[in-house]
């Protein structure tokens, strides 16, 4: 697997950046993400963040093999949601069963 593979990704309102990745499954993604935008994820810890894929609504699973799969572009970006207990309060939000937070940035 590995390989490099630049994944374009989105969060928040901000514009999608590409992430140069040299890893091999989705919790290293989430790891290189972090490094790339670390004013807005340095103090959240990777077990807060998940991954979907474009106009997608599942969470990637964090061992799932990152793959050719992921190639994608600046208009069909990783989506990045961070789900924290008391962030973000004036974004939208929603409960969860757990009375957690859940941010989602699309």
């Amino acid at each position: 697997m590995g390989g490099i593979r630049r994944i374009w990704i989105k969060y928040g309102g901000g514009q999608p950046v590409k992430v140069i990745f040299d890893g091999d499954d989705v919790d290293e993604l989430k790891e290189a993400i972090k490094q790339k935008l670390p004013n807005e994820l340095g103090n959240v810890d990777v077990n807060q963040v998940n991954l979907r894929k474009h106009g997608e609504e599942e969470d990637l699973d964090p061992e799932l093999a990152v793959d050719d799969s992921f190639r994608n572009d600046d208009e069909s970006p990783l989506q990045v949601i961070v789900n924290a207990s008391g962030m973000y309060s004036s974004l939208l939000e929603s409960r969860g069963s757990d009375n957690s937070t859940k941010i989602i940035f699309t």
